[in-house]
């Protein structure tokens, strides 16, 4: 059986699944193929699975609980975007699970053209999605609630209790243990896991997601190995700003952590032996514990009084706004190279730091917005100069009425004999034409959106600086005098962002 969207009229056929029923189907790019099944609301969990059928697709999944209308973006309960295979969990327990005829959409990947015009991308044939549907049940392991910075002791007894754990004639332990976790929406707030093994050398692994109630180790946003040894990840709040559910969900895989001699083929196992995990018994096998942290908590101390500083010139500073009315002046709308975002300042401390600026060097953001690259730079560090390059006018207005505000201001200062003025710069121009490339020693770029035409022309110039100098952009590079010193997901204005940090060797 198959089902696919009406191209002629965007509308779908509903197909009905039944449980334990595969379903092969097929949807065009950026249109829903929709399905509805009857959910009895036992006790059992119920599990929604899509799978990619190809290289070539890219499925995404939402389930409504609910037969009123069409599953899809605005409409629905419960949804999974992960790159390949996703799938929804309704546990009994979750107040949305209601008996009743529910609708499941599933969504054609729509990729992402950014070299293209609205008129090109229109116009361009559309891509078909191919995919297997799966609806069935199981049994509902238990889940824990994890409170804030309070810590929560699984032990051997009560594991084993629940039928999770088995201990073989060899003491070997292999479980899975679920958790989740309510997200407070205060904003600017950071969330620390840490799970802790209470046996030596019991080997913990970790995965979480803010969709997925039993991640594992294809179905994860979020993971740490422990190896035998305490492992922490970390996210924040903004990774559930368009979640419906502000939860985490956590699993924890237990096992030993067996070695085999290197002259024998028998196994000795770093976890004690039968008589002494019986003596264990009731007691503990693991600690979770999430600790919650307010973004500006992460900052060194020293750092805080610029935080401050910074969120004051900023304040009412709109740079959204303001680029979209440049944007359209200048009717380059559909120029995706123009789009906007803005540096966090907690996250670009961390990010400068990464590309190890030292005193006396001079700093380049290209495409700088309303300067809060620039400010910060100069606040966090002991550039020499800091500069800023900016095609469109409003935003290089902007910055340069910030910079005059910083100068004249000296409570805003780093120091009393700092005068921003000497130190803080913006030029209106082009970053291809404006001569960054031969004095920067650090250079950053929110290149997230940048052509493949423009981001090969910014690489002719990386390719022009000094040795020793360093890149930080948010696209991979492949030149060959650029080495990567550092890789690593940051929070930005629009969410997160992998940020690359490169060096020049020659």
């Amino acid at each position: 059986m198959s089902s696919s969207a009406d191209p002629s009229t965007d509308k779908a056929i509903v197909r009905e699944v039944s449980l334990d029923q595969e379903i092969e189907g097929q949807v065009k790019e950026g249109n829903f193929a929709q399905f509805c099944f009857h959910h009895s609301g036992t006790s059992k969990l119920l599990t929604i699975e899509v799978e990619p059928k190809d290289a070539d697709s890219d499925p995404d999944l939402y389930v409504l609980n609910s037969n009123k209308g069409d599953c899809n973006k605005s409409a629905y309960t419960w949804k999974s975007c992960l790159v390949g295979r996703d799938r929804v969990d309704v546990h009994p327990d979750d107040p949305s699970s209601v008996r009743g005829t529910y609708r499941i959409g599933v969504l054609g990947a729509t990729s992402s053209y950014v070299s293209m015009s609205r008129k090109q991308e229109e116009m361009r044939p559309r891509p078909v999605t191919r995919f297997r549907l799966r609806v069935y049940e199981s049994i509902a392991p238990s889940v824990i609630t994890l409170l804030p910075n309070t810590y929560r002791t699984v032990r051997l007894a009560e594991a084993m209790s629940e039928g999770k754990v088995s201990i073989g004639g060899n003491a070997k332990l292999e479980s899975w243990h679920y958790f989740k976790f309510k997200i407070s929406e205060k904003p600017n707030t950071n969330f620390f896991v840490t799970s802790t093994p209470c046996i030596p050398d019991l080997d913990l692994k970790v995965y979480a997601s803010n969709s997925v109630m039993f991640p594992n180790q294809s179905l994860s946003r979020w993971r740490a190995m422990g190896n035998g040894k305490p492992c922490t990840f970390k996210f924040d709040v903004e990774d559930f700003k368009h979640r419906k559910e502000k939860m985490c969900f956590i699993a924890v895989h237990v096992s030993d952590t067996s070695k085999t001699k290197s002259n024998k083929s028998e196994k000795i196992s770093m976890v004690p032996d039968i008589s002494t995990l019986k003596k264990l018994k009731g007691g503990e096998l693991f600690k979770m514990y999430v600790e919650v942290v307010d973004e500006e908590d992460l900052l060194p101390t020293d750092f805080k009084p610029s935080l401050r500083k910074w969120k004051s010139l900023f304040e009412k500073v709109d740079g959204g706004r303001t680029s979209q009315s440049e944007r359209r002046r200048l009717a380059v709308d559909e120029n995706k190279s123009f789009t906007y975002g803005e540096v966090e300042f907690v996250s670009f401390c961390e990010i400068l730091r990464c590309a190890k600026p030292k005193p006396g060097e001079i700093f380049y953001d290209l495409g700088s917005g309303t300067g809060k690259a620039i400010v910060a730079a100069h606040l966090l560090e002991s550039f020499k100069e800091c500069h800023g390059v900016e095609l469109l006018d409003g935003l290089h207005k902007v910055a340069q009425n910030v910079i005059d505000i910083f100068s004249k201001d000296k409570k805003l200062w780093k120091n009393a004999e700092v005068n921003p003025s000497k130190h803080c710069f913006v030029h209106h121009a082009d970053m291809l034409e404006h001569p960054w490339w031969e004095v920067a020693d650090v250079v950053y770029t929110s290149s997230i959106c940048f052509t493949k035409e423009l981001y090969k022309e910014l690489g002719n110039r990386f390719s022009r600086m000094k040795k020793g100098s360093r890149i930080i952009t948010l696209k991979m590079d492949n030149i060959p005098q650029l080495k990567l010193k550092d890789r690593k997901s940051y929070k930005m204005s629009w969410g997160r962002c992998t940020v690359y940090v490169y060096e020049k060797r020659y």
